[in-house]
């Protein structure tokens, strides 16, 4: 189903990866965002520093986001996380 008649404020997806998932990182952080101009969603995927806690970072960016948004739904998806659509 694609949103692509509503505005493009309407929905964002998250993730974010650091150097040791860089290689998978890459790879689907480009397939969310081809998905998410097809659909006419924005997407924020951000590369994160290791030896600072990572973990906690996803809060961080929740936080970030619901407090500064304009979007209707944000949504949070793990790198690793696979598209396929049939």
């Amino acid at each position: 189903m694609s949103y692509s008649y509503l505005s493009n404020k309407y929905m964002k997806i998250l993730s974010y990866y650091t150097n040791s998932y860089s290689d998978i990182g890459k790879i689907n952080a480009t397939r969310w965002q081809k998905y998410c101009d097809t659909n006419n969603f924005e997407f924020k995927c951000d590369i994160l520093d290791e030896q600072k806690y990572p973990y906690w970072k996803k809060m961080e960016l929740w936080i970030d986001e619901l407090e500064n948004t304009s979007h209707d739904y944000i949504v949070w998806t793990d790198i690793d996380v696979v598209l396929i659509n049939k």
